[in-house]
């Protein structure tokens, strides 16, 4: 009797040290998903903790990629402006000409003021101190990380893809492991266009 006991207490010790492996496995497997990093992003924002914030998302690299993609949106429409202009003689066309170089040489100074307000502007909006959100993980539910089509996450090779289906358009953003586990939002995939003049 005593020994049928103790294999029933050694098989039973050794079920629940498989348990409690397969629990830390998932445990050690879900801080690592994306879902995780919008969960942490989320409590970040209603915490109105940048540094947290700044674990799941690089908000100098967002900041600087939608600045030179305004500034490359920019040069097309004057660049398209210029080219489809008609002009009377030649000093308007040189008048035009040097408008358009002025406007080159002012780029840099803009794109700095640029940066500086939307990186404040990202800082703000995740302290509270305005409504202004790029990423506004206060619509995204948990629900929604798992179940539904108002958010997605998809792969491609080591790169993640992490997109929001607003009400009016689909914004998709690009995650990235670092660490070994923690993914962090490195950039905005598309449609930046209709971001920036929506």
């Amino acid at each position: 009797m005593k020994k049928s006991l103790k294999k029933i207490l050694i098989i039973i010790g050794i079920i629940l040290a498989i348990i409690i492996l397969v629990i830390c496995a998932l445990i050690y497997y879900f801080f690592g998903t994306p879902q995780y990093s919008i969960i942490q992003l989320h409590n970040a924002y209603n915490k109105h903790d940048v540094e947290m914030a700044e674990n799941y998302i690089d908000i100098d690299k967002l900041t600087d990629q939608m600045v030179e993609k305004a500034i490359e949106i920019t040069r097309q429409k004057i660049k398209e402006e210029t080219e489809k202009q008609t002009y009377k003689n030649d000093w308007e066309k040189l008048g035009a000409q040097f408008g358009s170089g002025l406007i080159e040489l002012m780029i840099p100074t803009l794109e700095q003021k640029f940066k500086d307000e939307i990186k404040k502007g990202f800082i703000e909006s995740i302290e509270g101190k305005n409504d202004s959100k790029i990423i506004d993980v206060n619509k995204i539910t948990i629900k929604d990380l798992f179940i539904g089509n108002k958010v997605e996450f998809f792969k491609e090779g080591s790169i993640t893809y992490f997109a929001i289906n607003d009400d009016k358009q689909k914004i998709v953003f690009r995650m990235k492991k670092i660490l070994g586990h923690i993914i962090y939002i490195i950039s905005i995939f598309r449609p930046f266009y209709s971001i920036i003049h929506s």
